[in-house]
């Protein structure tokens, strides 16, 4: 469900914001530091009781504020999450506690942020958790259930390893095999997630670049790649393995490489390509979702000519999603952007704070 309005709290600079966003395509402008950026990890916090700035949630209190609490309204539901010393809240239509599958079902949204980058030149983590939380979007609550199982399978297995009075090769065996079924278990729902991302994008590489190609390429940890199953894996690398005292195997150490004109992008795409194949990859997400979903994008304007930003903006609208962006105000007052954005959009200017 697309979000309505939203009523923020004590939350980074904001001692008190509400907002009403359109169905279809909302602008949020003003000067740096006026809280762009800080309302669309407001909505994303909401939706997904986690930041995209910050691991720590009382970086999100504004200062001398006890706690933030955020409101989001859709046709039907509100959410309310707040976080503060004496206060922990997540609650649906007054219900709660709501988890954050409960949460992300009832807003189903997507970010899009400078950081996105990172999803082709940065470390694999950041791929995996992409391919994970667009596989639990589409494929629900039994995708995030065999990804928890997968990973309390592997603390387990880490504290075995580490352990040397708690040591038993039996145990060894048994949980090496659970967590090998486990890991085939996800990887066979990301293989499937990436198949259908990767057609997404070909569809949206026909309308924003004409002839370029982009595909995806599973990697799973090269020390599997010779191993037949968990029996061979524990004779050979059991001893590797208790030496380390980590584990060797499994999904947590997978990669997936993404591949633009036959070529690795993270070592062979410009800048500018490598943030365009990014947003893609996002909205991908976004459409992936099993219901119309929200679509944040913090700056969008950067790294892009006036040419390839009309091209992606008729390409975002075309999706049907809900949009919600932000600009510098200098930037959407250029005649070369302003154009670039929806004529039906509702323009919110912020002032200086």
């Amino acid at each position: 469900m697309t979000i309505t309005r939203a009523a923020i709290r004590g939350f980074r600079c904001f001692d008190r914001y509400d907002i009403e966003l359109d169905e279809h395509c909302t602008v949020i402008t003003g000067p740096n530091a006026s809280g762009k950026t800080s309302l669309l990890e407001a909505f994303h916090v909401a939706s997904r009781l986690r930041s995209f700035r910050t691991t720590t949630t009382t970086d999100l209190i504004k200062e001398g504020a006890a706690a933030f609490s955020v409101r989001l309204f859709t046709h039907e539901d509100e959410i309310h999450v707040a976080y503060g010393a004496d206060t922990h809240l997540a609650e649906i239509n007054g219900t709660g506690p709501a988890t954050r599958s409960r949460l992300m079902q009832t807003v189903s949204l997507v970010t899009i942020t400078e950081q996105d980058l990172d999803l082709v030149q940065g470390s694999p983590e950041g791929r995996r958790n992409f391919l994970d939380q667009a596989s639990i979007a589409h494929y629900g609550i039994e995708a995030e259930k065999n990804l928890r199982r997968y990973y309390q399978i592997h603390r387990q297995r880490t504290a075995l390893l580490n352990d040397p009075a708690r040591w038993n090769k039996s145990s060894y065996e048994i949980i090496t095999e659970q967590a090998w079924q486990a890991a085939a278990t996800v990887r066979a729902t990301r293989t499937k997630t990436m198949a259908l991302l990767e057609a997404e994008i070909s569809t949206l590489l026909v309308e924003t670049t004409p002839g370029l190609s982009c595909s995806f390429q599973y990697e799973p940890v090269l020390a599997e790649s010779d191993i037949s199953g968990p029996e061979q894996w524990c004779k050979e690398k059991e001893q590797e393995e208790r030496r380390m005292k980590r584990s060797l195997m499994g999904i947590h150490l997978d990669d997936m490489g993404i591949i633009i004109q036959g070529k690795m992008a993270r070592r062979f795409a410009s800048r500018g390509m490598q943030k365009m194949i990014a947003v893609l990859m996002r909205v991908a997400q976004a459409k992936l979702l099993p219901q119309k979903g929200t679509l944040l994008l913090d700056d969008l304007l950067a790294d892009f000519d006036e040419e390839r930003l009309q091209k992606i903006m008729h390409t975002l609208v075309k999706t049907g999603l809900q949009l919600v962006f932000t600009a510098p105000a200098a930037q959407v007052n250029s005649l070369a952007y302003r154009p670039a954005f929806p004529s039906t959009a509702h323009w919110i200017h912020l002032p200086s704070y």
